[in-house]
């Protein structure tokens, strides 16, 4: 099994590590840049000396298993966490834990500069995440299992569509569990993009349907965090940035499909979709046929 990609530092010093006796199952590795997804299973009873995590973790329970956490100034928790329970570690928050039995955990790992974004537009954007333990939160478990199923899709809209996914969850989880008070209350929105940015970024994405468009790349053309920028994009156009470009895909293969000679695989590979079969599901449930039959009605 590989080591997990969660980062951790003791305190005693000797740089970043993994974390410690566990192991990862699958992990969404570097899909995401602001977040990550794994499963991660300990085969016994364990240790770990005092340390802290260089991003916020939000573990959910696959099964019950026993668990001790002691927080650096509190607080301190043991009992059982459920299966389904949230336990959330605070990044640069030094804790130490201990279990005694094999356990079984699904991760997600949220940078701390997301989860702050998330929440506060302008001025500042600290969230002082608190530690909690077994949280019955049916939301975050669900949200954090669709990332993970959502990074193990071997078609082309988990880039995408997953740091939509993830803002809503880190948005939740920084809200929910973070200190209260009012610079952690979002902005009043501007007006919407408007006809100019809107048509650098139709521009934008036409040149780069071959390939993945990721939400970063559009925000960073306007100058915004990607949170503020899918916000403003939806309150713009009515719809997701990866469902708007998931329509550009689409439309780009309506016009391939009426008059090039390329084959429907060549059309699906230039317009950015994983595989023929990827491309012939998304067409079909977006134009209500397949590609092939869309192809000969239009000739």
């Amino acid at each position: 099994m590989a080591l997990p990609t969660i980062a951790w530092v003791a305190d005693d010093g000797g740089g970043v590590q993994p974390l410690p006796h566990v192991y990862a199952g699958t992990s969404s590795g570097n899909l995401w840049p602001d977040i990550g997804v794994e499963v991660i299973s300990s085969h016994k009873g364990a240790e770990l000396p005092p340390g802290h995590l260089l991003r916020h973790v939000v573990a959910i329970s696959i099964e019950p298993h026993f668990l001790e956490l002691s927080w650096s100034g509190g607080p301190r928790f043991s009992g059982i966490a459920p299966a389904g329970a949230v336990t959330v570690f605070p990044a640069a928050r030094s804790y130490v834990a201990r279990w005694e039995r094999p356990t079984h955990s699904l991760m997600l790992q949220i940078d701390a500069p997301f989860a702050a974004a998330a929440v506060a537009e302008d001025g500042d954007h600290a969230v002082d995440l608190q530690p909690v333990f077994a949280e019955k939160d049916p939301f975050a478990a669900q949200m954090v299992h669709a990332l993970h199923d959502l990074a193990r899709d071997e078609h082309g809209t988990a880039c995408s569509y997953g740091q939509t996914l993830a803002m809503a969850v880190a948005a939740h989880v920084a809200q929910r569990y973070g200190s209260s008070g009012e610079r952690w209350r979002p902005a009043p929105l501007p007006s919407p993009l408007d006809a100019t940015k809107l048509r650098r970024i139709d521009e934008f994405i036409d040149a780069r349907l071959d390939t993945q468009v990721s939400l970063g790349a559009l925000a960073a053309l306007n100058g915004m965090s990607v949170f503020r920028f899918a916000r403003l994009f939806k309150l713009a156009t009515g719809i997701p940035p990866h469902q708007y470009v998931l329509r550009r895909r689409i439309e780009r293969a309506k016009s391939m499909l009426r008059t090039a000679v390329a084959t429907v695989a060549d059309v699906a590979l230039q317009c950015g979709f994983a595989s023929q079969s990827h491309f012939t599901d998304a067409f079909h449930r977006a134009v209500g046929t397949t590609p092939g039959r869309f192809r000969e009605a239009a000739r």
